[in-house]
Order: C-alpha cells, then structure tokens, then sequence
C-alpha cells in the first residue's frame, strides 16, 4: 500500500524534474483564459486597444494568446514559444514606458515575462 511518506518519496523527485512542464502548462491556461476575453464580448478588451494602438486588435491578440497557449503544451516548441512571448512583453512594457502608461498591468506584464524566462531557463537547463 502507497503511504503518504512513500507518496511523496515517489513524486517529489518527478515533480522537482517537471517543473518547467508544469508552469509552461499553467501558463498555457492562463493564455488560453485571456483569448477567451479577446475573442469574446471584446467590448472592453477592444476599446483598450483602439486607445492604446489606434486598431480593434482584440481577436488577433486572442489567436497569437491561443498559438502561445499550444507552443507551450509542447517540449519541442516551448522554449521558442517562450521567446516569442518574452519579446512581445518587452515591447507592450517598454510601450507602456514611452506612453507614460506604466500602472499595475505593468507589474501583471513583468511577472508573465518572469515566468516565460523562468520556463525557457529550466526546458534548457533540462536538456542539457
């Protein structure tokens, strides 16, 4: 019979190896539960980005939020996924400087980009 302490014996050292696999996945859920914001009832989502961008960009957000979502479900693609993302959060961070816009997002902005490096750094460290 599995106890508790052999539970933990047996799973502490998968997880501990699993850790970039499980935040990429976590990650990917909330990219996925963001497009459903840009692609739904954008009403909000989109006038923000008129006001920001000048462009209703909301549904192609969602998509590339959705495409970033399944680049990180996959090994093979998670690192460059997790690239791509950290690029365009540097962009909407450093556009948020230049715009004078830098509020609590921003601090939202940086800790996604800090879990996308955090993810890279571990697939790479693992396949090494």
């Amino acid at each position: 019979m599995l106890t508790g302490r052999r539970l933990v014996a047996h799973l502490a050292p998968r997880v501990a190896d699993a850790w970039p696999a499980i935040l990429a996945i976590a990650l990917a859920v909330v990219l996925a539960h963001s497009a459903i914001s840009h692609l739904g009832d954008a009403g909000e989502v989109g006038r923000h980005y008129r006001d920001v961008l000048g462009v209703d960009a909301a549904r192609a957000v969602g998509i590339a939020q959705l495409m970033a979502a399944a680049g990180l479900c996959l090994r093979a693609t998670r690192v460059m996924t997790c690239a791509a993302l950290a690029a365009v959060l540097l962009i909407a961070i450093a556009n948020q400087a230049l715009t004078e816009r830098m509020a609590i997002d921003t601090v939202a902005t940086a800790s996604v980009l800090a879990w996308a490096i955090a993810i890279a750094s571990g697939e790479m460290r693992r396949a090494a």
